[in-house]
C-alpha cells in the first residue's frame, strides 16, 4: 500500500492526470473562449444608446416619408419646395449625428482609431457624401428653377434635370440601404465594442 508521502509527493497521480487531460475547462481553446466570453460580459453600454437608436429609425423614416411627399412635383408653392429642402437638409444631419453617437460608443472610435472606423463601414461612408451631393444639387436646381417660374411639368423638360433627378432617388435607396446595413452590423457585432475589433476583417460584413 502506497503511503501518504508517495501520493502526494508532487507527481500527479494517473487519475489526476486524467482528470485533468479529460476536463474540458483545462483545455486551451476553452481558456480563449472563456477570456473571450469575459470581455463580452464586461462591455458597457452608455444609456443613451438604446434612444439614439430609436432617433435614427425616426429620421429615416420622415426623410422618406418627405422624399415621398414632395416626389411628384405637381405643386407650384415654393414655400412648401422650401420647407421640405430644410427638413430633408435636417433631417440628413440628425441621422448622421445619431449615427455617429451609435459609433462613439465603440472601441475604435473611443480610441481614435478612425481609419479603422472607415474601413469597417466604407459602404455608408462612401453612399452618405455622394447621396449628399446629388440630392443638394437636384434639390436646388429644382427651387432656382421654380423661383424663375417655371411651371412643374416643365422641370423635366429643362437640360440635366431628369438625369439628377434618376441619380438622386438612385443614390437616396442605396443610403438608406447602407445606412441600415451599417446599423444592423454596429447593433448584432458585440466584438465592436471589445479591442478584438482592431483585427476585425474589413473585407465585407
Amino acid at each position: 500500500m502506497a503511503s501518504l508521502r508517495e501520493i502526494h509527493s508532487g507527481e500527479p497521480t494517473a487519475i489526476e492526470m486524467r482528470e485533468t487531460t479529460s476536463n474540458p475547462i483545462f483545455t486551451s481553446d476553452n481558456a480563449v473562449e472563456d477570456e473571450s466570453t469575459a470581455q463580452l460580459r464586461d462591455i458597457v453600454i452608455d444609456p443613451i444608446f438604446t434612444p439614439a437608436l430609436w432617433a435614427l429609425y425616426i429620421f429615416i423614416c420622415a426623410d422618406v416619408w418627405i422624399g415621398a411627399y414632395t416626389d411628384p412635383n405637381t405643386t407650384e408653392e415654393l414655400t412648401l419646395q422650401m420647407v421640405a429642402f430644410c427638413f430633408q437638409l435636417l433631417t440628413f444631419f440628425a441621422t448622421a449625428i445619431a449615427f455617429y453617437v451609435l459609433l462613439s460608443e465603440t472601441f475604435l472610435v473611443q480610441k481614435a482609431l478612425y481609419r479603422r472606423v472607415v474601413k469597417l463601414f466604407k459602404p455608408f461612408f462612401v453612399m452618405a457624401p455622394l447621396y449628399f451631393v446629388v440630392f443638394l444639387c437636384r434639390r436646388l436646381y429644382q427651387l432656382t428653377l421654380l423661383y424663375s417660374y417655371y411651371p412643374p411639368l416643365a422641370l423635366w423638360e429643362q437640360p440635366g434635370y431628369y438625369f439628377l433627378y434618376v441619380a438622386q432617388k438612385i443614390g437616396a435607396m442605396a443610403y438608406w440601404a447602407t445606412l441600415m446595413r451599417s446599423t444592423s452590423y454596429l447593433i448584432r457585432e458585440p466584438r465592436l465594442f471589445t479591442p478584438a475589433s482592431v483585427n476585425m476583417y474589413t473585407g465585407k460584413w
